[in-house]
This record gives C-alpha cells, sequence and structure tokens, in this order.
C-alpha cells in the first residue's frame, strides 16, 4: 500500500491515514474499538524500530512496516 503524507504529518497522523485507506482488517490491526492506536503495534521506518513518541524525518520512498506483538501460552 502506497500512502502520500505531509511532510510535516506525525506518526500518529500517518497511522490514521493509513488505517483509513486501508482495508477494515488493517484498520482493526492499527486501531482499537475507541479509534485509538493500539499500544502493541510497532512501527519500522526503513527497518529500524521507530520510538512511536518522536518526530519522524521522511523522505521520499521512505518505508514505514507496521507489526502487532505476538503473545502466547
Amino acid at each position: 500500500m502506497s500512502v502520500n503524507v505531509d511532510d510535516s504529518a506525525s506518526l500518529e497522523q500517518i497511522i490514521r491515514q493509513v488505517a483509513d485507506q486501508g482495508t477494515a482488517q488493517l484498520r482493526d490491526n492499527l486501531l482499537d474499538s475507541q479509534g485509538s492506536i493500539r499500544s502493541s503495534i510497532l512501527v519500522f521506518l526503513d527497518d529500524d524500530l521507530v520510538d512511536k513518541e518522536k518526530l519522524l524525518k521522511l523522505h521520499e520512498g521512505s518505508e514505514l512496516t507496521f507489526s502487532t506483538l505476538i503473545s502466547g501460552g
């Protein structure tokens, strides 16, 4: 999936834009039933784990990868 974002977009805005433009399943994986970003989401920028509290430095062709934590017993 390719998404065009504003240079000043925050990670939260980008995640919400991806959730809005993606499938219902993707939206459910990224956002909880209240519309908040799931705390279990890991975000990688060009293969590097991103601190969700810090600003991103995106460039043309940046690739964001979303992953969920897996747990079980």
